[in-house]
């Protein structure tokens, strides 16, 4: 077994600890509108989070839902990643998209746009693409999560290997925001876990919460003391908490990475579709290589703490997501 070596990482000065949020007991669930596939006002919005399988998501509603709801182009190969793109996935006999997302409509918000950017764009976005805004039409938000510890690793392993995602807008209150950056190069290619970690303005750092956290009501990106998006201000990360929990309770549709088979389920019994083929978790490359590669405690336990907002968010979520499948009647995995 390799042993990763152990190296000194620029951290907060203190270790944060927020205060649980609580799943409401009563839900609203049942009273919310159901979404429709030949209803041209409604559009499904997928929030797609880095590293939490989003692209497979994407993917597994373009092409694998009965009834052949979308198509890809036709020169199509589906194992070549590209060919996914401009897929067309309109309402059954109408032109108008039902499917809000990267391969449908190319990123039309910006690469990876979060809460606070769809709220702001989508709406406009689908005016300019299907006319005038219909009367009553429906955004119906879609996300994937994933444990934090695995997500952040494999953003390092993602980024490590030459990917960016420097035409991230950044949206907010209508104005693109930037971040102090972490690199002065193109791409940051071969970044070792400890430059990863030592940079206090990577937006790694606690995604999952920043990006369903509504920014706005904390001005910004500029409510982020130096930019540090570990967030060490404890008022900062309880509001930020609060605020990705309340939107993610609105989310109509959220899966886990880890919990194939039952996201699965509850997108099924949501939404009233039917996939062709099972959803199937497997071992991924994060969870490969940590077997492969024994990161010490002390970096580990530095992960978690300026990750905390995540770690009480996933926690959270899994509670939220749990309390769904009992809802639906979807028996509970066996932990």
């Amino acid at each position: 077994m390799i042993v990763f070596g152990v190296f000194l990482v620029l951290v907060s000065a203190k270790a944060c600890s927020f205060r649980r949020v609580k799943v409401k007991k009563n839900s609203n669930a049942e009273n919310r509108e159901k979404f429709e596939i030949n209803n041209e006002n409604h559009v499904l919005v997928i929030l797609h989070v880095q590293k939490t399988g989003g692209t497979t998501f994407n993917r597994k509603l373009i092409s694998g839902l009965e009834g052949d709801f979308c198509e890809l182009p036709s020169d199509s190969i589906q194992d070549k990643r590209s060919n996914w793109h401009h897929s067309s996935c309109k309402h059954p006999g109408k032109n108008s998209t039902w499917l809000f997302s990267r391969y449908t409509l190319g990123w039309p918000c910006g690469v990876h746009p979060d809460w606070t950017t769809l709220k702001d764009c989508a709406r406009r976005k689908l005016r300019a693409l299907d006319g005038p805004s219909r009367e009553g039409r429906k955004l119906f938000h879609v996300t994937t999560l994933r444990d934090p510890i695995d997500r952040f690793l494999s953003e390092w392993r993602h980024v490590q290997r030459g990917a960016t995602w420097n035409r991230q807008h950044l949206l907010c209150n209508s104005r693109k925001n930037s971040v102090t950056p972490c690199y002065s190069t193109e791409k940051w290619t071969n970044v070792s876990l400890e430059e990863f970690m030592a940079c206090p303005t990577n937006l790694a750092y606690n995604r999952q919460t920043r990006m369903i956290a509504d920014l706005e009501s904390i001005g910004c990106y500029n409510g982020f003391a130096s930019h540090d998006m570990r967030v060490p201000n404890k008022a900062l990360g309880r509001h930020l908490l609060e605020s990705a929990k309340r939107n993610l309770e609105n989310v109509d549709f959220f899966s886990i990475l880890e919990y194939q088979k039952e996201s699965q389920q509850l997108f099924e019994a949501t939404f009233r579709l039917k996939f062709s083929d099972d959803w199937e978790y497997h071992k991924t490359k994060t969870e490969l290589f940590k077997n492969e590669v024994e990161l010490p405690r002390d970096v580990i336990d530095l992960i978690k703490r300026d990750n905390a907002l995540d770690i009480e968010f996933y926690d959270f979520a899994k509670e939220l997501f749990f309390k769904r499948l009992s809802e639906k009647r979807i028996p509970l995995p066996q932990e």
